[in-house]
């Protein structure tokens, strides 16, 4: 029976098909149900769960409540039955249980095929019963990322290689000894295994080369010792190779060169050496290279050139020799190239010169040569530059001052002469400028004034001259300042004390001269402003080996943070000042000057009059001469002291007074009496006693304040390194810069936003003040199970719309937008009603072209975005994918880092089992909200960030109506849920999608009857045209399907392009989609070429849709694949589609019962006239269709308009209509078009 002829329409919007496969139905699927009853204790099967529970203890034990006599099996938490009542799956994943796997008797599970008992504190060792479980699919014992970890201990059992049905085993962070077993090998079924984080030992058993089917072995951060095993060059499904951190010796295995499909390798840390066998390059699918710190030597093999889609290489300490490949950035995607403390000679690769994506470049401590003008190229991106300790030589060119993303720019220990180019300072975001021992000459330009946001300066053992300009002090930023060892000369520029951040100024071995700036902050003007003694958090000071005269400044006394000092050699006299770093200094720090006097061993002592004017304390006069004027000045110091202290308690009075009065915001006075409110705060947290201390993190720990307000603050402080420096404070671009922003966060006023009341900053502390909120954080929350038991659906959708509300009013409504950089759970706190309000703006940063681009990672690892492994470049999208990590986890009651890396292999998972198993399954319109929450959380996963939702369309989306909403049993599976958001949110991406394919409103259909078997569906999806309007075919040969010649045809019938079969395999299909013009994959490149019958290899790209209905995340993966075939070839193949087979066979019948009618009636349908809708071809009537593939087609052709249902062949009416759904059916799967 026929479809509505609507539904035809809807082909016509799908894709451009051709039909070429037998492939099975794939993907059978099966739907678990509960027990209603008891029944028969299949194996001991309940008896064994209530004997371990029995063993067991922990807070969690009453989430097992259900476990009981009374209750069906089925219904049990964590439990899930196949149709026929038995147990198949136990997932107790973050339960707060304590107990012994030893107690569970395994040998009554038979037909489990899921084990989670992750994160449940469990001890002791693994049973070798666990082999009994021949069915399993999934095994996990690992530690998740919540609270709390597995213990278990001794080694892992070899009755483990008994589980032949096994897919994944995750043993990882655990204390497991001993060798991972030989027996391992007789998985023949797993595809991924993960022991990494454990104490194994020994060598990587051979047996390993028997999993075929591995798609991911981690192994790495053990104690593994031994050779590299060859064997592992047989997985060849092998993608990601991690082996890092052991005790791995010998070589590469030329059998590495099998791992075709390998992605990630990470060889690093380990004792590997030899040089690298020239078969990697045979890895043309390789993302990421890590092989640094180990011992490889030799020559680098030209063959890496091949390895195009490289974006991180990373070799870094070993003892390579040789060049590097010339071609290291042929494929244009390297983003980080890290060859560092090797020997690697000759110049910088040109190709590295045009990489113009690459974000982090380190080439130190090598011997490259070269001009360094012709090493550096265009990079518009680049981050980091690292070229020091090379024989580098040249003039720095103008250029590098494009470099507008640069922070970091080393090229010390060089060669590199001439003058530093005043484009240097273009470089707004440099926080490090290395230029030390090289041969620079010149002065030193005024334009580095203009880099706000550097603090390191090294400019020392060149041959720069002229005198220190002023404008250095303009940097405000500046930590560390050297230019020692040049030929400057003149004053030190006053204006250096602007620094007040300097820990380290070394502007010895010069010809510096005049006195060291004395009146510190006394005057206004410059002729006699000292900033010196205001560089309070100054360390170390060297002014060695110069001509400074006069007396050193008293106000040497002010710089509290001084510790090293060295004023040797110059013409400086006096007394030293009264300060720690001269009292502990030596006599070598003060040597070779005019006339030094004080305290330090072999310096003679002052006279008592000048020490009294250095502050000593002792006078040289008698008491009688000076009795006199003391007394006056008591009498006069006690009358002002009595006028002041009243004053005082009159302020203080009244600034009580207005606190309590304005209770509700009492910082609304920051700025007027700061004092008294860091006084406040010390004196409630009693000077940050551990006892108010309910936090901690990688910046700072978070205490509860009750101020004499009576008012509640969360008190945020910085952690202190030994230097002094404020962890989270270290590359803010300035001071004063740094408390604007903090004083515009302080005016964000949104609901779902913890209130920041300000910021303090002292040399003892530096602390944010925050709102007080009672619940906590969700991190915490997520651990209590007794509290979490109380939260239901309802209101963890309001927890994740409140913190999307709040990231897009950051992204949308500031002005300019702010990046949170560390959405996770840790940052999720909630009030008394368990409203969400995002917290912790330690690492949040202004998005503005003129801000500093922190690069540090500053995010929670689980929960930053995946580009973060290859680029530290943060934008909105990054809060965007934590965002949908913090939405899965509330909803799932842990951390999802499984569903997040593995959504193609959980297909099959129930949707019951990944939700959140203390409080009850969702129901009618909560479990409407729920999927749209999931659906929208899979968006956010996109693994390409330009994919991802803006967290406006988030918001929009969790805040739209529902309707026409399927009902969704639990036992659903996750492959096949469908989005409920009416196409209003899941479309926008692909949308655009479907645009830049260019993809025709055609349906055609293609057969030949020489086709077997039926391998693949080769799916046209863009049109290419030629620029040449001739209708001249290229010749092609498809490998394994076809091989085709051009026929220059006869003066009555144009050339068309005719195929025949080399084997049995004929594909019988490429589409010109009604294109009058030839597709330029069939181009003639040139007239001279037509009439040569070679054939040319054509690569056709092959795209798996295995696991396309398991959310966004898979399907914008597989739609990538799709883009990128279109805009490369324009058509492509697809394998796992999932057809019937029944309609696949049905087509071939229809097509051959169409050529089995009389020629009369098959004459109805050819033509040239491309307006119509039906074409047949046969070599007898010798009439050229838009494209001729095979000897005898059927053409089914749709354009402009699909034909109706009684103008299709009676021969095949029924099939192309069926087949037709088909097609509906799966674009509407790919590219989402809603219904």
């Amino acid at each position: 029976m026929a479809p509505p002829l609507t539904i035809l329409l809807r082909a016509i919007l799908a894709l451009i098909f051709v039909l070429a496969t037998s492939h099975p139905l794939i993907g059978h699927s099966y739907v678990t149900a509960s027990t209603s009853i008891i029944g028969n204790d299949r194996g001991g099967v309940v008896e064994a769960l209530l004997k371990w529970k029995s063993s067991l203890k922990g807070q969690g034990l009453s989430l097992l409540s259900s476990w009981n006599s009374t209750i069906p099996s089925c219904s049990w938490v964590g439990i899930s039955c196949d149709s026929s009542r038995r147990i198949v799956s136990l997932n107790m994943s973050s339960y707060n249980l304590n107990g012994m796997l030893q107690n569970l008797n395994f040998s009554s599970f038979r037909d489990l095929t899921t084990l989670v008992l992750a994160n449940i504190s469990l001890s002791g060792t693994i049973p070798h019963s666990i082999g009994n479980l021949s069915k399993l699919n999934y095994l996990d014992l690992s530690q998740n990322e919540l609270s709390g970890y597995n213990q278990l201990t001794s080694t892992i059992p070899s009755s483990v290689g008994n589980m032949s049905s096994l897919l994944d085993l995750w043993l990882f962070d655990n204390e497991l000894e001993g060798s991972i077993p030989d027996s391992i090998g007789r998985l023949g079924n797993l595809t991924r295994l993960a022991l990494y984080e454990n104490k194994l030992s020994g060598h990587i058993p051979s047996t390993i080369g028997n999993l075929s089917k591995l798609e991911l072995l981690y192994l790495y951060q053990n104690q593994l010792s031994g050779p590299f095993p060859r064997e592992i060059g047989k997985l060849e499904s092998l993608t990601d190779l991690a082996l890092f951190r052991n005790k791995l010796s010998g070589h590469i295995p030329l059998t590495i060169g099998n791992l075709s499909e390998l992605k990630l390798l990470r060889l690093c840390e380990n004792q590997l050496s030899g040089s690298i066998p020239r078969e990697i390059g045979k890895l043309e699918s390789l993302i990421d290279l890590r092989l640094f710190s180990n011992i490889f030597s030799g020559v680098l093999p030209i063959e890496m050139n091949n390895l195009t889609k490289l974006m991180n290489l990373q070799i870094y300490n070993n003892s390579f020799v040789g060049n590097l490949p010339p071609d290291v950035c042929r494929g244009g995607v390297l983003v980080n190239i890290s060859v560092a403390s090797n020997f690697f000679t000759g110049p910088i690769p040109r190709s590295q010169k045009n990489c113009s994506t690459l974000f982090r470049v380190t080439l130190n401590h090598n011997q490259l040569t070269g001009d360094i003008s012709d090493a550096l190229g265009t990079y518009p991106n680049l981050n980091y530059l690292d070229l020091s300790y090379n024989e580098l030589h040249g003039m720095l060119p103008a250029k590098i001052g494009q470099y507008n993303n640069l922070t970091l720019l080393r090229i010390s220990n060089n060669k590199i002469s001439g003058a530093l180019p005043s484009e240097v300072g273009n470089m707004k975001k440099l926080n490090v400028l290395d230029l030390s021992k090289n041969h620079l000459s010149r002065g030193i330009t005024k334009g580095l004034a203009k880099l706000d946001a550097l603090f390191e300066l090294s400019l020392e053992n060149n041959e720069l001259m002229g005198s220190i300009p002023p404008e250095i002090g303009m940097i405000l930023t500046l930590r560390n300042l050297s230019l020692s060892k040049n030929r400057l000369v003149g004053p030190i520029p006053k204006q250096l004390g602007n620094c007040i951040d300097m820990l380290s100024l070394n502007l010895s071995g010069n010809e510096l001269h005049d006195s060291i700036p004395v009146e510190i902050g006394r005057l206004r003007s410059l002729e006699s402003l000292d900033q010196f003694g205001r560089l309070q958090s100054l360390e170390t000071l060297n002014l060695s080996h110069n001509n400074l005269s006069s007396e050193i400044p008293s106000t040497f006394n002010a710089m509290a943070g001084l510790s090293t000092v060295d004023v040797s050699y110059n013409q400086l006299e006096g007394p030293i000042p009264n300060s720690t770093a001269f009292h502990n200094a030596s006599i070598d720090v003060v040597r070779g000057n005019k006339g030094l006097c004080g305290e330090i061993v072999g310096l003679k002592p002052c006279p008592l009059k000048i020490q009294a004017n250095s502050h000593s304390g002792k006078g040289d006069r008698k008491w009688l001469v000076i009795l006199l004027p003391i007394i006056a000045l008591l009498l006069l110091f006690m009358v002002i002291f009595g006028f002041w202290y009243a004053m005082i308690r009159r302020t203080k009075r009244n600034a009580k007074d207005q606190l309590v009065s304005t209770n509700e915001n009492l910082f609304a006075i920051w700025s007027y009496d700061g004092v008294i409110i860091y006084e406040n705060i010390i004196k409630a947290t009693e000077g940050f006693d551990s006892k108010y201390c309910i936090g901690s993190g990688a910046y700072g720990s978070v205490y509860k304040a009750r101020l004499s307000s009576n008012q509640i603050v969360a008190v945020k402080k910085f952690h202190v390194l030994p230097d002094g420096d404020i962890v989270g404070t270290t590359k803010i671009s300035r001071q004063k810069a740094f408390r604007s922003e903090i004083r515009a966060l302080t005016e964000i006023r949104h609901r779902n936003i913890v209130k920041l009341y300000g910021f303090c900053s002292t040399p003892r502390h530096s602390f944010l003040v925050y709102e007080y909120l009672e619940a906590g954080s969700l991190e915490s929350l997520l651990s209590d199970h007794e509290t979490m038991a109380g939260i239901g659906w309802l209101e963890r959708g309001n927890v994740v719309r409140g913190v999307a509300d709040a990231l897009c009013y950051l992204h949308h409504d500031c002005s300019p937008p702010i990046i949170h950089r560390d959405i996770s759970s840790k940052n999720i706190l909630l009030d008394a009603e368990y409203e969400a309000h995002v917290s912790d703006f330690g690492t949040a940063r202004f998005v503005k072209p003129d801000s500093l681009n922190w690069t540090s990672f500053a995010g929670t690892f689980g929960y930053a975005a995946p580009e973060l492994a290859y680029t530290m470049e943060i934008n909105e999208k990054s809060d965007v994918y934590s965002f949908g990590v913090v939405t899965l986890e509330l909803f799932m009651g842990r951390h999802p880092r499984d569903l997040i890396s593995s959504i193609p292999s959980l297909c099959d998972v129930q949707l019951k089992d990944i939700l959140d198993q203390r409080i009850p399954y969702p129901k009618d319109e909560t479990m409407a909200d729920l999927i749209c929450v999931l659906d929208i959380a899979f968006s956010c996963l996109s693994y390409r960030p330009e994919s991802r939702p803006s967290m406006k369309q988030v918001s929009q989306g969790l805040s739209a109506r529902r309707s026409n909403v399927p009902d969704y049993p639990l036992e659903i599976k996750l492959g096949e849920l469908q989005p409920v958001t009416n196409g209003k949110f899941k479309s926008m991406e692909h949308r655009v999608l479907v645009n830049k394919a260019g993809l025709r409103i055609s349906v055609a259909c293609f057969f030949s009857l020489s086709f077997q078997p039926w391998r693949k569906l080769f799916w046209p999806i863009k049109e290419i045209l030629s620029e040449d309007s001739s209708p001249l075919y290229k010749e092609i040969m498809v490998t394994e399907y076809l091989t085709c010649f051009k026929d220059q045809g006869s003066d009555d019938t144009p050339p068309f392009l005719f195929c025949k079969p080399e084997i049995d395999s004929l594909m019988a299909g490429l589409v010109d989609a009604g294109i009058i013009k030839t597709p330029r994959i069939f181009a003639q490149e040139s007239a001279d070429k037509t009439n040569n019958h070679t054939t040319t290899q054509l690569s056709i790209p092959v795209i798996d849709l295995g696991g396309i209905e398991c959310g966004y995340t898979q399907r914008q993966r597989i739609a990538d694949q799709v883009r990128a075939a279109s805009e490369k070839g324009g058509f492509f193949q697809v394998v796992n589609h999932r057809s019937l087979i029944s309609v696949l066979k049905g087509m071939k019948e229809g097509v051959r019962r169409f050529y089995g009618q009389d020629e009369e009636v098959k004459k109805e349908y050819p033509t040239r006239d491309i307006t119509q809708k039906l074409v047949y071809y046969s070599h007898s009537i010798r009439i050229l269709p838009r494209l001729l593939i095979g000897e005898t087609h059927f053409f089914c052709y749709m354009v402009p308009d699909p034909p109706k249902p009684e103008e299709l062949p009676q021969a095949c009416r029924d099939i192309l209509i069926e087949y037709s759904n088909v097609v509906i059916n799966l674009g509407d799967l790919l590219f989402e078009i809603p219904p």
